[in-house]
């Protein structure tokens, strides 16, 4: 499971040092697609093969085939120095320039531009206090 953020810089080639705990647990190969809002998400060769099956398992083939393709998923690899290549196809949907929000969602993780990162937080700010706060009471 993931569950971590930092804040890592993005080189001039799409490159960005994951943390140390989720590259351990990443392995070899790994994707990297489209996420909801603004973000690109990031699975395990395993959470994206499941996800792939359960859509193709729950969709009629046509819609199936339109959602797989909208992910505009990529197989990818860490370098030597721990990094991972971000497209520029991807870099540039999802705004990614210079600093990234890496974060950490339980059986995935999400790459955020920092700005749009910070937007996001600060918008939602009342409805995640909101959910935290009922989770609260369930938990006792």
């Amino acid at each position: 499971m993931f569950f971590t953020h930092s804040t890592n810089s993005v080189d001039a080639k799409g490159r960005i040092i994951l943390p140390q705990a989720f590259r351990d647990k990443l392995g070899e190969v790994f994707y990297l697609a489209n996420g909801f809002e603004d973000c690109i998400q990031v699975f395990t060769t395993e959470t994206f093969e499941k996800r792939v099956k359960k859509i193709t398992a729950s969709l009629p083939a046509k819609k199936a085939y339109a959602v797989i393709r909208s992910l505009e998923a990529e197989e990818v690899k860490l370098n030597a120095q721990g990094r991972v290549t971000i497209s520029a196809n991807l870099r540039s949907k999802h705004n990614i320039k210079d600093e990234a929000v890496v974060l950490g969602m339980g059986d995935f993780i999400e790459i955020w531009d920092k700005t749009t990162y910070d937007k996001n937080q600060s918008d939602n700010k009342e409805d995640s206090d909101s959910a935290l706060l009922s989770l609260s009471f369930e938990i006792e």
